[in-house]
Parts: C-alpha cells; sequence; structure tokens
C-alpha cells in the first residue's frame, strides 16, 4: 500500500501514494485520516473473512489453512488437552 502522509504547509495532513505518483487526499485532520485507514482496514477485514467462511462453509478450509486446518472436535480435544496442562500446573 504504498502510502505517506505528509504535513502541509497550512498544517493540514495529505496521503501521497507511492501507486499513482499523486495525493490521494488533502487538506484532511489526523482524526479524518484515522478514520479512513479504519474504514480501509474493516472493508479488508470483511473480504479476508467472506472468503475464509465460504471455504469453511464449502467444505475446503484446508485450501486456506493448509496444514493447520483443524475439524472442530481437533480443536475441541486440543482445548481440553491445553486446560488439563494448565490445570496441573497450577496445582
Amino acid at each position: 500500500m504504498g502510502h505517506q502522509i505528509i504535513q502541509q504547509p497550512d498544517g493540514h495532513l495529505c496521503v501521497w501514494s507511492t501507486v499513482v505518483d499523486d495525493f490521494i487526499i488533502t487538506d484532511a485532520t489526523a482524526d479524518e485520516l484515522a478514520d479512513y485507514y479504519a474504514k480501509d482496514a474493516a472493508a479488508k477485514a470483511r473480504k479476508d473473512t467472506k472468503r475464509l467462511t465460504e471455504a469453511v462453509l464449502a467444505g475446503r478450509a484446508r485450501e486456506v489453512y493448509y496444514q493447520f486446518t483443524k475439524t472442530y472436535d481437533e480443536a475441541t480435544e486440543r482445548r481440553r488437552s491445553v486446560h488439563e496442562r494448565l490445570d496441573e500446573e497450577a496445582v
């Protein structure tokens, strides 16, 4: 994402993009930039979550989690064993 936040001579902020070699935002405040990047991050999270859930629901979890893919039963067993070990260590 080749962005750089730059302070303008008037004190406002702008964002330079190395992708388009131009300003993509000008005359912004710090809060406005935080909102811009938060919305961008939220949109990316929604897109990533949709891709992951679609793969899982279609039975293709291994395509997105590779060798780390677990079934519900495997995850439950792992959780149980970790909690048992922690309980033993607490004694």
